[in-house]
């Protein structure tokens, strides 16, 4: 019979410590956001162009994060870890399914935004005056059940935060998903 090793004790993260690294990311990300909006705003192709590579930024930063380090630059920032519920390192497929959600939404959005595009004419839309008119003009055209899709992304986000804080190890729904927590990092030693 060998020895085993005491179970690790976790420190789990707040809700206040996440929800602070989710608003850390959040700038991180409306800051991309602008800038393709902008791009988009140049032409109806830079625009599809910028929703594509929306899609193409924000995929890598949460899953690339997650997976090799066990955190975004918000959760590092806010001194919090993605980890297994055993504490070992989270791990790509574990990284590719606590987002899995996400990603579906963001698909699925960025699907009729390609498809709205597609019924617009590049001479309407160059002649608009000003980034808000053309992006109101892309949202006009884009179909009736993105609002749906994007109506449910958020009540997916609700449904995330009203889990995170009925349970005492403050896991939301992409935890259980992924099996994973998230823990407080110890300090450091002074």
């Amino acid at each position: 019979m060998t020895p085993t090793e005491p179970p690790v004790t976790l420190r789990y993260a707040s809700f206040g410590r996440r929800i602070g690294a989710a608003l850390i990311d959040g700038a991180v990300l409306i800051t991309v956001v602008i800038l393709y909006e902008w791009i988009g705003a140049q032409s109806l192709e830079t625009a599809v162009l910028s929703s594509v590579l929306n899609q193409l930024f924000w995929v890598p930063y949460v899953v690339y994060a997650h997976g090799r380090y066990g955190q975004t630059l918000g959760k590092y920032a806010r001194g919090i870890r993605v980890v297994r519920t055993d504490g070992s390192p989270l791990g790509w497929p574990r990284a590719w399914a606590r987002s899995a959600v996400d990603i579906a939404f963001g698909v699925v959005i960025l699907v009729g935004a390609i498809l709205g595009a597609s019924t617009m004419s590049s001479e309407e839309y160059s002649a608009l005056q000003g980034w808000s008119a053309r992006s109101t003009y892309r949202h006009a055209h884009e179909p009736a059940w993105v609002d749906v899709v994007t109506w449910a992304s958020f009540g997916w986000v609700a449904v995330e935060s009203i889990v995170m804080l009925c349970n005492p190890r403050r896991r939301a729904v992409h935890d259980y998903i992924a099996g994973s927590v998230v823990i407080a990092e110890p300090k450091p030693e002074a």
